[in-house]
């Protein structure tokens, strides 16, 4: 089903490995490999960290080629160092926050590279992600004003924010489920601006034409989020099956709304083996209440296609990650994953399977040039 290489980028993907899963990948590295496709899947994917760590711990680097091994060593050693910069300014930002009575709810890697990963060097994130009660955005707003935060975007080749015009905030908030992102520069050359996200929902809603439209109760979601301690703060974050919700949702609407992203052509980030891995190590760790969750998503229209995708999918990767009578009970339709949506909304489906789609990026972009889709 796996090449050699994708089987051990798979099985390397995880914070803790079995016996036989450490064995698996002593047995891969010893066979001819192609190390140019294992380090741009590894980069494509976010796995560098993850990947590395266990070629270190079962002293499997010498098997590497030597400037892939470079490429490996430095770039985990550069994210480690970036988020040790977010995170100490999330601090800051948190403070404020709570400073101000803010219920801010942290969600996505900020949050899972420290509690679920609890080793903020093996998960990238690139920006902090707040879900937050649309009565307190104009609050937060100030708050991150006054820490030096501007709504704009950020030059990567000039080092430069350029500030939103108050039409493009209006209707960026208008046309997604977040305020434009606020921005900080460090001057720091691992981490050279701080990103952070202000979500008042969810998850993106998709095109208004798309069959399965749902929409998940934020307010509701907020109300009974927990707090936690991490890293010296005390965190809101989702309760266990409404943050499995979230990581699904989040997944699903980058896998199947492509199409809306214009930076899709030149990062092809539908499927990202990160997200994978976040939801398989969140589920190692959490007790989730399958028939609590059945009946939460009932409760909610279609809010069950996000979730059978996204779990179905991880089963793919790895087996029985998910009950299957739960993923039956869903009454999800096997076709679901396999479609996505047209800048039209019109349904979609892919002539490859999960697996090319993750791995052969190359047919992937090929499929959806010759649809025209893009």
């Amino acid at each position: 089903m796996y090449s050699a290489e994708e089987q051990l980028i798979i099985t390397a993907s995880q914070v803790h490995l079995t016996g036989r899963e450490q064995e698996m990948m002593v047995q891969l590295v010893r066979e001819e490999l192609d190390w140019g496709f294992v380090l741009y899947q590894c980069a494509h994917h976010r796995v560098i960290p993850l990947v590395w760590n266990h070629f270190q711990n079962l002293g499997l680097t010498r098997f590497m080629e030597k400037y892939v091994r470079y490429i490996f060593e430095h770039e985990s050693a550069r994210i480690a160092e970036h988020n040790a910069i977010v995170l100490t300014e999330l601090k800051y930002v948190y403070q404020a926050f709570q400073k101000s009575g803010i219920r801010a709810v942290l969600l996505k890697g900020a949050l899972l590279a420290p509690t679920v990963y609890q080793n903020i060097g093996l998960r990238e994130f690139h920006d902090v992600d707040f879900l937050i009660g649309q009565e307190e955005l104009s609050k937060v707003t100030k708050v991150l004003a006054g820490l030096g935060y501007i709504q704009g975007h950020y030059d990567v080749s000039t080092n430069t924010i350029t500030p939103a015009s108050r039409e493009e905030k209006m209707l960026h908030r208008m046309n997604t489920h977040e305020l434009t992102e606020f921005l900080k520069p460090t001057g720091q050359s691992a981490c050279k601006a701080v990103e952070i996200d202000v979500n008042f929902e969810l998850a993106w809603k998709g095109h208004s034409n798309a069959s399965n439209q749902y929409r998940l109760p934020a307010a509701e979601f907020i109300a009974q989020a927990e707090q936690v301690n991490s890293h010296e703060m005390n965190i809101y974050r989702l309760k266990p099956e409404h943050q499995l919700i979230q990581l699904c949702a989040h997944l699903y609407s980058e896998a199947v709304f492509f199409c809306f992203e214009s930076r899709w052509l030149r990062d092809k980030f539908d499927l990202n083996l990160i997200k994978f891995c976040d939801i398989n190590e969140f589920l190692k760790q959490q007790a989730i209440h399958w028939g609590e969750l059945k009946n939460i998503l009932e409760a909610i229209p279609n809010a069950g296609v996000p979730v059978f995708y996204t779990l179905s999918l991880l089963n793919k990767l790895y087996p029985d990650r998910v009950p299957v009578d739960f993923l039956d009970d869903l009454n999800g339709r096997k076709d679901l994953l396999d479609i996505f949506y047209d800048r039209n909304g019109e349904t979609r489906q892919w002539g490859t399977g999960f697996t090319e789609r993750m791995f052969n990026i190359t047919d992937k972009v090929g499929q959806a040039l010759a649809m025209n889709i893009i």
